[in-house]
């Protein structure tokens, strides 16, 4: 948990943000009464509010819930969006609405927009809101540990994700903690602005409002004209944090939220039948285990997961001399020179993957033209380049993962374990093409 002196200094007032689940428990309950009373708000007797241990808070079934069941409905007026930040009365007297980086990166935005409410305290109207959110950080790319990042070793495009958002949060803050202090200087409305005071803006506060925003956005419909400048004509897409609905854990089966564009609210059903005292899931979506571990902070168990990809990167060796020949043939199959590839677990033999093994493998020109459509001996050199390379990313065995590390069974654990057996899967897939009359 984040302390919460570190999210904001005492000058600005004390935060909102409880230190325990059983506040937050007690702080949901406020926050379902605020969402009910609102102007076409509804939540349902049969929701409440439980710890699930290693799910944390989640939704719980109060009454016995059948599959359909209309549960929740929050309205737009309930929820933070980033074009609510860039209509903001108080943005707007500094020009923080006119920045280029609020303007074209609506997750850095509403990060912002978070902390903003959460700087003005009680006075917030979304203070109900501010008060049930949790203070830890969830997702891993932000939270990562050393020992963490040591333990991901294995698994090295989880490892470059992970720098990836660190990198690019460390960017953000810096941008916005020098906007900030030109604001201070330059505008007589500095005061409008709680968050631009000396001392406020911490990198703590700002990946705290990140991970917030990482692990529990929503993209709602834009309906008519939210505003000057933001007309859409009825198209497009907002980024929101939606009170209630993002306490729901995942669980993969019928998509069950839905937004009335004349209502103009989120509505949520049950996704399936829930006796009394069980807790109600929703599908966050079709996205891959990493995705799932390294921004919403859990994982699955080995093949619960039936949309799981398997990532891998592949590169030319710059000091290859065919390197020239081989990019022209990369270029014309529209691929780079390092390439990202997202495997479908399911289906994980892709022509692509083979294309650009066959010109990794290749060692002539005249193989370095057969890329596409390949001689049996460098259909089985490459096939076997990606089996050596699925080993290496299965890791070791499990025996030698529990033997080595002095850790109890974590998150961590059980991702490495599933990327394991989703690479040893891959490895068989393709020892079997290998081994085919495909490669003849």
């Amino acid at each position: 948990m984040v302390p919460h002196d570190t999210l904001f200094s005492t000058g600005i007032g004390q935060p909102m943000l409880n230190s325990t689940e059983t506040d937050r428990l007690g702080q949901l309950s406020e926050l379902r009464q605020h969402v009910a009373s609102a102007s076409g708000g509804f939540v349902s007797s049969g929701i409440g509010f439980a710890n699930f241990g290693l799910q944390g808070v989640g939704l719980r079934a109060e009454e016995d819930v059948k599959a359909g069941q209309l549960l929740l409905k929050v309205p737009r007026s309930q929820m933070l969006t980033h074009t609510d930040a860039l209509l903001c009365p108080a943005w707007r007297a500094v020009r923080l609405s006119d920045d280029p980086m609020c303007q074209r990166m609506p997750n850095a935005c509403l990060a912002l927009y978070l902390l903003h409410h959460l700087s003005l305290g009680p006075a917030s109207p979304h203070s109900a809101y501010l008060n049930s959110l949790p203070t830890g950080i969830a997702p891993v790319c932000l939270s990562s540990t050393p020992t963490v990042y040591r333990r991901l070793s294995v698994q090295p495009t989880v490892r470059e994700r992970i720098l990836i958002e660190l990198r690019n949060t460390c960017r953000q803050y810096l941008y916005f903690y020098r906007l900030f202090s030109q604001i201070r200087s330059t505008s007589s409305d500095a005061n409008l602005l709680p968050l631009a005071k000396s001392g406020c803006f911490t990198y703590a506060a700002y990946r705290w409002a990140v991970s917030m925003v990482m692990s529990r956005n929503n993209a709602v419909p834009m309906t008519g004209n939210n505003g000057d400048g933001l007309s859409n004509n009825g198209t497009g897409t907002e980024l929101a944090l939606v009170p209630l609905w993002d306490m729901g854990n995942h669980r993969f089966g019928q998509m069950s939220t839905d937004y009335s564009q004349e209502d103009s609210c989120l509505v949520f059903y049950a996704m399936e039948d829930a006796p009394a005292g069980s807790q109600l899931y929703f599908m966050y979506g079709r996205r891959s285990n990493a995705d799932f571990f390294l921004y919403s902070g859990f994982s699955l168990e080995p093949g619960e997961n039936p949309y799981d990809t398997a990532d891998l990167r592949l590169g030319l060796n710059p000091k290859d001399r065919l390197i020239e020949a081989k990019t022209r043939q990369l270029q014309a199959l529209g691929l780079e020179r390092s390439q990202l590839f997202h495997l479908p677990v399911s289906d994980p033999i892709q022509p692509s993957v083979l294309a650009f093994a066959r010109l990794i493998c290749a060692q002539s020109d005249e193989e370095v033209s057969m890329a596409v459509h390949s001689s049996p001996d460098l259909n089985r050199r490459a096939g076997q380049f990606l089996v050596n390379r699925f080993r290496l990313l299965a890791g070791p065995s499990a025996a030698a993962v529990s033997s080595d590390n002095d850790h109890p069974l974590d998150d961590v654990d059980r991702f490495l374990a599933g990327e394991r057996a989703k690479f040893q899967l891959l490895v068989a897939a393709y020892e079997r093409w290998t081994e085919s009359d495909q490669v003849k």
